[in-house]
């Protein structure tokens, strides 16, 4: 994988998730979560494999999953300073 799709996957995930917490804030905090604890879990047990035993797995791969770590933080952290309010907020229709 290059540089460049890498770049590409991370503008169309800030497209998607940008979206979301336009749309719905507490659906978008909570997919949030799920989606970046799951990367996060997966990016975990990958790195703990590499470093008992090299694999096949090349560098775009951890790039790839660290960047999906970061954009659904970044877009949630800019949303929430940018006074989109809190949970609590969110929770009344």
């Amino acid at each position: 994988m290059k540089k460049s799709y890498i770049a590409e996957v991370a503008l169309a995930e800030a497209v998607v998730f940008l979206l979301l917490w336009l749309w719905r804030p507490y659906l978008a905090f909570l997919l949030t979560l799920i989606f970046v604890g799951i990367v996060v879990g997966v990016l975990a047990v990958a790195l703990i494999a590499e470093l008992i035993e090299r694999t096949r797995i090349t560098r775009a791969y951890f790039w790839w999953m660290s960047v999906s770590v970061v954009v659904p933080l970044l877009i949630a952290a800019v949303f929430v300073w940018s006074g989109g309010g809190t949970v609590r907020e969110w929770m009344q229709w």
